[in-house]
């Protein structure tokens, strides 16, 4: 074992020394070392090359993955931070931004931000994954800023512009996320990630009466698994489309089927924690429902679960002077850590 593990580190210095531009060779046999719980010696080797000035343009990457692995997110910050302009500074920014959302190491992040804005808005990819991170971060208004210049990017990826959208629709232009989205579903509608951004094309295609266009975004589009925010506006959807779409006799009626569609995907529970946009197109849609058939009955339904947590206000008081505020404190935290919980 301890030949082969030799044999390994002379393989790992020489791939470290040939300036073969391919990321294959170096990535696998530092990824091998990780599997077989020898990234210490790796990352030895690759901090002599790095050291050492002329190396492969893979290294710096390696290592940042090898010490990302090992949830040393500072030391990994300071290896791209040690970078100059180049090849090797391109090829590891996309990965470290990712791997530090990934281990929610925002204060590391804005580090970066603050030393290497320009690095990190230079190359595509780490801009793209830099408002990944800002989305991890719930930090939406500073995505929007982030994303902002997306026009000038040729290269961006759907999945990049779906986080704006989340971004733009928090703050409410959803005019703007429209545009997004169809520019997106228009323009690059063959690319992987597209159809996740029809998600927001049914929505605000129901909400404006174009069910046509609705329906068929309903059809086509695709949803993350198990992420609560992306199944309730799939409901919210289908339930405005469904509506409308039968006759104004029906309505009072068919709006016994709403509720039970939007029962569980906006629990009275879950809706004060909900995303502000949630709650935002969940009273849009109560809106149209009232004004489209379902009147005073949609009135009461939607406003209850929007605003059913405003009555328990005047107990407050009592609850001071009883001394069960505490006990209502915790009741509310553990509904709160449910919602996130549920939203993952």
């Amino acid at each position: 074992e301890l030949g082969f593990h030799l044999g390994l580190l002379a393989l790992l210095e020489s791939l470290c020394a040939s300036p073969d531009p391919d990321a294959w060779p170096v990535s696998a046999v530092a990824e091998g070392f990780e599997q077989a719980g020898w990234s210490g010696s790796a990352l030895r080797v690759l901090k002599r090359a790095l050291k050492a000035g002329a190396c492969n343009p893979q290294v710096a990457t390696a290592a940042v993955r090898l010490l990302l692995a090992r949830k040393k997110t500072l030391a990994a910050a300071r290896v791209f931070l040690r970078l100059s302009t180049g090849e090797p500074q391109s090829r590891v920014a996309a990965p470290l931004v990712e791997g530090l959302a990934k281990l929610k190491s925002e204060l590391t992040l804005r580090w970066l931000l603050w030393k290497r804005r320009d690095a990190l808005s230079r190359d595509d990819a780490a801009w793209g994954q830099v408002g990944y991170a800002l989305i991890q971060f719930n930090r939406m208004n500073a995505v929007a800023r982030w994303l902002a210049d997306w026009r000038a990017r040729p290269n961006v990826q759907p999945w990049v512009l779906f986080n704006l959208c989340l971004a733009l629709r928090y703050q409410g232009r959803y005019d703007e996320a429209y545009e997004v989205a169809r520019h997106v579903v228009e323009t690059w509608g063959h690319r992987e990630g597209s159809a996740d951004l029809r998600l927001f094309l049914a929505v605000e295609e129901a909400l404006r009466g174009a069910l046509s266009e609705a329906a068929e975004h309903v059809r086509r589009v695709k949803i993350r698994e198990m992420v609560k925010h992306d199944q309730a506006l799939l409901a919210l959807a289908k339930t405005l489309v469904a509506f409308q779409q039968s006759s104004p006799d029906e309505r009072s009626v068919r709006f016994g089927d709403v509720r039970r569609a939007l029962r569980e995907p906006f629990s009275v529970g879950q809706m004060p924690f909900m995303m502000k946009d949630l709650r935002r197109t969940f009273r849009r849609a109560g809106a149209l429902f009232a004004r489209e058939g379902a009147g005073w009955r949609a009135q009461c339904w939607f406003g209850w679960r929007l605003h059913w947590q405003w009555l328990l206000l005047p107990l407050f008081p009592v609850a001071v002077a009883t001394h069960v505020l505490p006990i209502l404190v915790v009741i509310l935290l553990v509904m709160r850590w449910v919602s996130r919980s549920d939203s993952k």
